[in-house]
């Protein structure tokens, strides 16, 4: 099967994937590492997760994006630019892990938001970045992940009730959950 955002999926695969052996911040091992960084800091990387990010929201009604501040932040920032260009304005904003404190330009509680990160493995970043958002007042709507490990992020995200999209997951990318 075609993954859908089949350019991402391949740029994925040729440039971020590593192989050997790696401790996750979710607390796992791995045999092999998705580092979003690797992408998300690319201007390549970054302009086709821009492409598929922008492809998701389209018919979401949603007033600003952001995530956990470092892996969000030039996703976001990347967006806010794109959305500007296109001259339809999408503010951008990270969570800072320190202290959950909202960063950017995002328009007062309560308001509809995206939440994304680069790799989402249990879904504990993303989750910490929403709990904030909540306890602020905001209703999340859509979190993507530009790469899902497959490893209970989706279900975890689902136990809240909250919308969830993968951009690549691991299927896509030719791989299989290691649990």
């Amino acid at each position: 099967m075609q993954p859908r955002h089949a350019d991402l999926a391949d740029y994925i695969r040729r440039k971020t994937l590593r192989r050997g052996a790696y401790h996750l911040v979710s607390g796992r091992t791995s045999n092999y590492y998705l580092d979003g960084k690797m992408a998300s800091f690319d201007g390549e990387g970054l302009s086709l997760i821009v492409q598929a990010i922008i492809a998701e929201l389209e018919g979401i009604a949603s007033s600003a994006i952001g995530g956990m501040d470092i892996g969000a932040t030039p996703i976001v920032a990347g967006v806010a630019l794109r959305m500007e260009q296109l001259k339809k304005p999408y503010p951008a904003f990270v969570v800072r892990k320190s202290c959950e404190k909202i960063e950017g330009p995002i328009p007062p509680a309560p308001c509809n938001v995206v939440v994304v990160d680069d790799v989402v493995t249990s879904g504990g970043s993303i989750l910490q970045a929403i709990d904030a958002l909540e306890a602020a007042g905001y209703r999340v709507v859509l979190a993507i992940g530009v790469v899902d490990r497959d490893a209970g992020g989706r279900e975890a995200l689902g136990a809240r009730a909250i919308p969830y999209q993968p951009l690549v997951t691991l299927s896509d990318l030719g791989l299989k959950n290691e649990d």
